[in-house]
């Protein structure tokens, strides 16, 4: 199931094709955007900072976003609050799993929105099961929020219009 997600994730589907001999899965890709054509090339780079316990997740993410931004993983979000205490103001974009492990998202966005308002517009959630986020912050985030799985194209979109729109106005997310 994981695998599918990443698979959808990456633009990506897989085919079933019967026969009278059993069956033939095929997992078909799509191409990568040719870069001379792309405004990409003519974006600034952004810095997007990751935070998900998912290594698998991690490295969907870094790799969807690597050719245009400058990106930093992280797996623990008590590290990833210690990085946005060091140097949260550098960076344009945060991706934020909800369910995690010692620190939920909403947990970690709270207590950065306390100490640095403009970071905490910053953050874009990424959730498959937000169950153990409040119903309050899942409406209030509704907007600033990417379900898994989700296409690789709707991921780079939204971290080119946050990476545009730069780090006085990238979300309407408010602490």
């Amino acid at each position: 199931d994981a695998d599918l997600g990443l698979l959808h994730a990456l633009g990506g589907e897989l085919r079933l094709e019967p026969s009278r001999r059993g069956a033939t899965f095929s997992v078909i890709l799509s191409r990568a955007p040719d870069d001379s054509a792309s405004d990409a090339a003519r974006q600034r780079r952004g810095r997007v900072l990751v935070i998900d316990d998912e290594p698998a997740v991690l490295a969907t993410i870094k790799r969807i976003l690597e050719r245009e931004h400058d990106v930093v993983v992280v797996a623990d979000p008590r590290e990833a609050l210690r990085v946005l205490e060091a140097d949260g103001a550098s960076y344009d974009v945060v991706l934020c799993d909800i369910s995690m492990p010692h620190l939920t998202g909403e947990e970690l966005f709270e207590k950065v929105a306390a100490t640095q308002p403009a970071v905490a517009g910053r953050f874009l959630f990424v959730s498959g099961c937000a169950v153990r986020a409040s119903p309050s912050f899942l409406q209030r985030i509704d907007g600033a929020r990417l379900d898994k799985p989700f296409a690789a194209q709707k991921l780079l979109g939204l971290v080119r219009w946050h990476v545009r729109a730069g780090s006085s106005s990238a979300s309407s997310l408010s602490p």
